[in-house]
């Protein structure tokens, strides 16, 4: 049961990855195509920002070794 549900968070995570890249190059593409400098700043925040504040917690989470 523990390995189908380290599985299934893998495979949520591979699919949810390919959908914000996938966003991300849209907005950049949208802002090249509109020449907007802004917009392509802030996908570059935006990315900073959910590297900054990333967490991952595996199997006990209070254990920090």
């Amino acid at each position: 049961m523990g390995f189908h549900t380290v599985q299934a968070s893998m495979a949520k995570r591979y699919v949810t990855s390919k959908g914000r890249e996938t966003l991300f190059k849209a907005i950049e593409m949208l802002s090249e195509a509109e020449e907007n400098k802004n917009l392509k700043e802030t996908v570059k925040e935006i990315k900073k920002d959910l590297r900054e504040r990333r967490e991952l917690h595996f199997w006990d989470e209070k254990d920090q070794n």
